[in-house]
């Protein structure tokens, strides 16, 4: 069963595509694990609006200024026709009684920001991946969760399929990406491109991007020709880009995110007030270069620091190495794990259990984790399960979606101040990363009603999904251990 997602976001040269973009990256995981996630937008983007259906997105235009009573209206209606759960907004023009608007209709809300501009939020879950978002105020509800931080950056998938490689360093940087964002207004571009035109270095080689919004490409054609600069719009290959390149000049928008992942050496300009206080902390924490507002910034001075970074590996390697390490690339899974988690409830297991927790023990996949797989009758099914309800060493719980259907089931069989802890999930859940979320709820509660110390987990050596799944869960490998004559990893986590 799949949650239906709504995307409010918009994307134009005015806006730039920043807040469509990293809506886009969420949905696509959100996508991947089953979900369906629908776009409502009020503005219109032929080129980028393509890429969001090729990847499976449903897309409906609204008839409405962005931010404004009708758009609440319209946009509340057709979230209730599609039965979405969650709403995710993305946008400086989604107001304070916006976001009440769509809480007091039902849905959970999701806010993604960048500057606490607002006199309140009212949302379950607040993103800020920026540099510096810890240090900012916000006045929200008292159940809103605070996600602040780089370790949140949303990261699109074909960026993180590059998260085993590593940049090599040359001694001299030739290769240049230019990348002002999706809409670049004022024409930043232009005068990178005026001062490429005086780099001395030879065999310097250029891509400069284009966004789906920026209208000045036919300019930037011409103001490049004759120069081993290439213009290239409606890229499809950003991420092959970014591994040819040496290094990167940008805005300090989202893309900066993608470009610290692929571990680029940067050299920042800030378009826009919302990039001040990221260009600020990237170049304070020597995470990129920064040059400031680009109306003050003069070519010379645009000249000075490319010579300065093309010719100093020790700078570009520093750069470099500290991308990675501010932006692992698991943003995505720490926030949907978030919202998994507010969709998610724990109960007590009742005897209206014992036929559901029947059928999941016998599912194939949970026979084959055990260690013992043969099939188990219903007979000796309800004899254990009348030993366990009279147990009261044994603790077992459901896991319930928000329609009250049972996503599955973890169990805990107490020995002195230790708990032996297994689960499983019921099939139509799985692979969406519920079972952490199970787990850590489940030792929540437990926790709250007993002394245990500590946990542990015995699976199978070959059963990856659920060694996974526990060590997701604060579970550390302890090594190997013999289980009921058999051999079984064991793993552990202590009471926090």
């Amino acid at each position: 069963m799949g949650l239906h997602v709504v995307f409010r976001t918009d994307a134009s040269t005015n806006i730039g595509t920043g807040h469509l973009m990293r809506c886009f990256a969420l949905a696509q995981v959100w996508k991947k694990k089953g979900h369906l996630c629908y776009f409502i937008l009020a503005t219109h983007n032929p080129e980028l609006e393509a890429r969001l259906v090729e990847e499976g997105m449903c897309i409906t235009h609204i008839d409405a200024d962005a931010g404004s009573c009708r758009d609440i209206s319209v946009t509340i209606t057709l979230a209730k026709q599609i039965g979405a759960r969650w709403m995710v907004v993305d946008g400086y023009h989604f107001c304070s009684e916006y976001q009440l608007a769509i809480r007091n209709a039902g849905f959970r809300l999701l806010i993604i920001d960048d500057m606490a501009h607002l006199p309140m939020y009212h949302a379950n879950i607040i993103i800020n991946q920026n540099l510096g978002a810890e240090k900012l105020s916000y006045k929200c509800d008292p159940d809103t969760i605070l996600l602040l931080g780089p370790k949140y950056a949303l990261i699109r998938q074909e960026y993180l399929e590059w998260g085993d490689w590593n940049r090599e360093i040359p001694d001299v940087a030739r290769k240049i990406l230019v990348t002002m964002g999706g809409s670049d207004p004022d024409n930043v571009t232009r005068n990178v491109i005026e001062a490429l035109k005086r780099i001395k270095t030879s065999r310097l080689e250029t891509v400069v991007i284009v966004g789906a919004s920026n209208p000045h490409y036919e300019s930037l054609k011409n103001a490049s020709m004759d120069l081993n600069i290439k213009i290239a719009r409606n890229v499809q290959n950003m991420p092959e880009l970014m591994v040819w390149a040496d290094i990167a000049i940008t805005a300090g928008g989202s893309t900066y995110w993608e470009l610290a992942f692929m571990e680029m050496p940067c050299i920042l300009i800030v378009l826009a007030e919302n990039q001040v206080i990221v260009a600020e902390n990237a170049a304070g924490y020597d995470f990129a270069i920064n040059l400031g507002w680009y109306e003050k910034i003069k070519v010379e001075r645009i000249i000075e620091v490319i010579n300065y970074v093309l010719n100093s590996p020790y700078i570009r390697k520093k750069l470099a190495s500290k991308g990675r390490s501010i932006v692992d690339g698991l943003g995505i899974k720490r926030v949907i794990y978030t919202m998994n988690s507010l969709s998610i409830d724990l109960r007590r297991v009742t005897e209206s259990d014992c036929i559901f927790l029947w059928e999941l023990v016998n599912d194939p996949e949970v026979r084959e984790a055990s260690f013992f797989p043969e099939y188990i009758s219903l007979e000796s099914h309800k004899q254990w399960f009348r030993e366990k309800m009279n147990n009261p060493y044994s603790f077992l719980f459901i896991g319930i979606d928000e329609n009250n259907n049972p996503i599955g089931q973890v169990r805990f069989d107490i020995e002195g101040d230790q708990a032996e802890t297994s689960i499983s999930i019921n099939g139509q859940y799985r692979g969406r990363g519920y079972g952490s979320i199970l787990i850590t709820k489940g030792i929540d509660q437990l926790s709250n009603i007993s002394y245990i110390n500590s946990f542990d987990a015995y699976i199978k050596p070959e059963n990856i999904k659920s060694k996974r799944t526990f060590i997701e869960s604060g579970f550390i490998p302890q090594g190997e251990k013999v289980i009921k004559k058999q051999i079984a990893l064991h793993l552990k986590r202590e009471k926090k």
